[in-house]
């Protein structure tokens, strides 16, 4: 996780610069997906804020938003935004994470899951986190499934690629994310794939976004 961390402390300074050059408006898909459930002074906590292209949207609508991230650099972008009540440097990897249970109404996260190959921690503290019928919603690079892929969705997650920066990527698949959501007391409520562009040598690529209840 160290490399992840030290490539975004990297880029943070023109990450946002990037984004738009590309193209990369799925932040803005996340809130949208999550309007009808929010509400004025709901508390979110917002895993790997990075420069809080994500959060901004709920803290307009009135939501206090939380945010952790292991880049010192990308919480300092966030930071002078003002948007946030309280912005950690934290590493995802670790636990538990830095709240008491039953702490929020909203959990998200954008882009980050492609950086882990196993989502359980994730899962396990954004359910403990979360207050009894909390939202949690992401979004996740996914591997397009076929039906002769058997091994891969047994397995649920495959090794994707190596960016170009050197670091791995992970894609899962849908039917693993479900999986994951059941096994830890989520009720699905919208999946919905799209394309969205990551590099422009590359082209669009597949990802899922996924809103889900604590039961």
């Amino acid at each position: 996780m160290n490399d992840y961390i030290s490539e975004h402390d990297n880029s943070a300074a023109e990450y946002e610069r990037q984004v738009k050059n590309v193209g990369w408006f799925v932040h803005d898909l996340l809130f949208g997906l999550c309007y009808e459930y929010i509400n004025k002074g709901d508390k979110l906590l917002d895993l790997g804020i990075g420069t809080g292209l994500s959060s901004c949207h709920f803290a307009k609508a009135g939501v206090q938003v939380y945010g952790l991230d292991g880049s010192s650099e990308m919480l300092k972008v966030c930071e002078s935004k003002k948007i946030a009540i309280e912005l950690k440097l934290f590493d995802l990897t670790q636990k538990p994470y830095p709240y008491q249970s039953a702490s929020f109404d909203i959990v998200i996260s954008c882009g980050v899951f492609q950086f882990f190959e196993n989502l359980e921690l994730i899962m396990f503290e954004a359910r403990r986190l979360l207050r009894r019928n909390g939202i949690l919603s992401f979004i996740i690079k996914s591997y397009m499934e076929n039906k002769e892929d058997i091994e891969i969705i047994k397995l649920g997650k495959i090794y994707s690629e190596v960016s170009p920066e050197g670091l791995a990527v992970f894609m899962h698949t849908n039917s693993y994310i479900r999986k994951m959501l059941r096994n830890y007391g989520f009720i699905a409520l919208k999946e919905i794939k799209f394309f969205a562009p990551v590099n422009p040598e590359v082209g669009d690529e597949l990802f899922t976004a996924f809103v889900a209840k604590k039961d």
